[in-house]
């Protein structure tokens, strides 16, 4: 019994311990390529082997690959971080599931006057009034409604907005070009001004 565990962890190490080194390799890889492209756009002050730090027009911002999870594809996180303290707010595209919570009482929305906005997003929050004051605002909808057409989802937090970008290779080469990142980012510079 003891000889098949001594061979069952040896037979893990000799499999998983080299599927971690690639994986990391894969994620350094990335960043790496991913660099100078962010580099011709904004001004990086601190780049590690998963991640970009930086600044893009006075805000300060992260980007990160993640690798695939239960058959998702790999994504591409990027987080602009707002000067002001933001407000939480869950964000979800209308689908039969929040239709459904919304009309038994499990879901208390938050509406921002436009119907179509409205039809198309549940928003919910604690702060409800600065929501409606945000969200009055016809570029922000706009921007937002494009983001969740193009199949980018947005976390709006304390701290600022988490875009997450789906990316259809699995290769070391960026992604996502320049004039693409520097749309994403200029976004998320819009959504986070005046807050």
């Amino acid at each position: 019994m003891y000889e098949y565990i001594v061979l069952f962890v040896g037979l893990l190490f000799v499999v998983l311990i080299p599927w971690l080194i690639m994986e990391i390799n894969r994620d350094k890889k990335r960043i790496k390529a991913l660099a100078p492209v962010v580099l011709n756009i904004a001004t990086i002050s601190k780049q590690s082997n998963s991640q970009i730090e930086g600044v893009f027009r006075d805000a300060g911002f992260s980007i990160k690959y993640l690798g695939p999870n239960d058959g998702q594809p790999f994504v591409l996180n990027m987080f602009m971080y707002s000067a002001r303290p933001f407000f939480y707010l869950d964000l979800r595209k209308e689908n039969f599931d929040t239709r459904i919570s919304k009309k038994i009482g499990f879901v208390r929305e938050v509406e921002v006057g436009d119907e179509e906005f409205d039809a198309a997003f549940l928003l919910r929050t604690e702060a409800r009034d600065r929501c409606k004051v945000y969200f009055s605002d016809e570029a922000k909808r706009t921007l937002v409604s494009t983001m969740y057409s193009l199949g980018y989802t947005l976390a709006f937090s304390t701290q600022g907005i988490l875009m997450t970008i789906p990316l259809q290779t699995n290769t070391p080469r960026p992604a996502i070009d320049q004039k693409k990142l520097s749309k994403c980012l200029e976004s998320l510079r819009l959504l986070i001004d005046d807050n």
